[in-house]
């Protein structure tokens, strides 16, 4: 019964304290919501994607729905990554049932990174996609996801291959890799 009796009283002398103050009481747990979805305030739409996605920095985007639970689980890991990147990387989300991102779903349809499941992470560098991770993760894995993908000068650089010549290079058609025709 004592413990009750103490839990009470503290109760008591913390309502009371904040009765008196100028700032209301908030939870620890209130705090950390609050700032998480402070963390990440930038929505990928059609209107900003140019300019987010073929800007000088390297973008993570998130693609997610409102409903997504896993996508509520990374949420806090994305918000220590932006805080850790900033220098490098924006991370922004793209909540695939908006309706003012439709061009934006047709660009990464046609650049083959359209996300099939959710969470989706997608990382572009220059306009360019650099990798995609599809499911949620641990805070450990989206460091490592970052640092093999952006940060390792090696995979950064896209390779360069060849043109492949059509008929053994007796044609006038080339193709930069295979599967170029379908454009």
């Amino acid at each position: 019964m004592a413990p009750l009796r103490l839990l009470a009283t503290l109760s008591l002398c913390l309502a009371s304290a904040s009765a008196f103050s100028n700032q209301p009481f908030v939870s620890s747990t209130a705090r950390k919501a609050s700032s998480l979805q402070a963390g990440i305030s930038t929505y990928l739409n059609d209107g900003n994607y140019n300019s987010l996605i073929m800007g000088d920095k390297a973008v993570l985007v998130d693609a997610c729905a409102k409903w997504c639970g896993p996508c509520k689980l990374i949420e806090p890991f994305l918000v220590q990554a932006a805080g850790k990147y900033a220098d490098e990387l924006e991370v922004v989300k793209l909540d695939v049932e908006a309706k003012d991102n439709g061009g934006v779903k047709v660009e990464f349809l046609m650049e083959g990174v359209m996300p099939e499941a959710l969470p989706s992470l997608i990382l572009f560098r220059g306009g360019k996609h650099i990798a995609t991770h599809t499911g949620a993760l641990t805070l450990d894995e989206l460091d490592e996801f970052i640092m093999s993908n952006l940060l390792q000068p090696e995979a950064a650089k896209k390779e360069e291959r060849e043109p492949e010549l059509v008929g053994g290079g007796r044609g006038f058609v080339s193709f930069a890799s295979r599967d170029d025709y379908a454009l």
